[in-house]
């Protein structure tokens, strides 16, 4: 068996990403930040922006520049449809964070995620209007560890 045939030793993906991360703080390190801004499909919506020097991710302004750039995405869609909505009434939204429990190992993560889809199907309303302001369904105790266990045990119950 020559070297090139010979079978390289598999990396854990725990290592895999490691490495990825190092390189990331590497590249983050010896360029401008960059925050992109997805498509959804939509090529004509891709915008990337430079960040400034002052709105850097250890500030933890990225969070609002992110959402800037969402505002515009969904302006970007309603003009687009020809939507009544004004920009106005799109800036309007208010950028609101969850907070949610985080998970504790490496294998929760599927059932924090289909917890929080669930929640969000339940809870949100049907239907709602503009004028009326955003709903908030997302209270303080909304996401508990208590429900997480709950729904977790239910979907053990299929397997």
């Amino acid at each position: 068996m020559t070297k090139s045939n010979a079978r390289q030793p598999r990396v854990p993906a725990c290592r895999r990403a490691h490495r990825k991360k190092k390189r990331r703080q590497k590249d983050e390190e010896t360029s401008e930040p960059e925050v992109v801004c997805p498509s959804l499909g939509r090529e004509r919506s891709k915008k990337r922006v430079n960040c400034d020097s002052d709105i850097t991710p250890q500030q933890g302004n990225l969070d609002t520049h992110m959402f800037q750039c969402y505002l515009e995405f969904v302006l970007d869609i309603y003009k687009s449809e020809g939507r009544p909505e004004n920009e106005e009434q799109i800036y309007g939204i208010p950028l609101k964070v969850p907070k949610v429990p985080q998970q504790r190992n490496r294998y929760e993560c599927g059932n924090f995620v289909l917890y929080y889809l669930n929640l969000f199907a339940e809870s949100a309303p049907e239907s709602f209007s503009i004028s009326e302001g955003y709903p908030y369904f997302m209270k303080e105790d909304w996401f508990s560890p208590e429900g997480l266990a709950c729904f977790c045990q239910r979907l053990d119950s299929f397997c």
